[in-house]
């Protein structure tokens, strides 16, 4: 039975996203081993505003810096739209 070991891979993901201002945060992580590789799944909070193009390009940039520290990785990243909390109180 495969394990969880998500936990191995979210103080990675945690410094990349702190290089994106259009994303707040993520949720849902799950990694699992399967063979040599491990795949990674997760949704990606990025800021309703944010064009698809550029949410795109964030979805992009933090799968390519996973890999890059991570080559056993294979990921996967659901993006989500979240409201800014300033936003929501003007």
């Amino acid at each position: 039975m495969d394990a969880d070991v998500s936990h191995h891979y979210s103080d990675s993901i945690e410094k990349v996203i702190l290089e994106m201002p259009e994303v707040s945060g993520f949720h849902e992580l799950r990694a699992r081993n399967a063979g040599e590789d491990v795949y990674l799944e997760m949704h990606l909070e990025i800021h309703s505003g944010v064009s698809f193009e550029k949410s795109h390009e964030c979805v992009v940039f933090l799968t390519e810096k996973l890999q890059q520290e991570h080559p056993e990785l294979r990921v996967i990243i659901h993006a989500d739209p979240v409201s800014r909390p300033e936003a929501e109180k003007s």
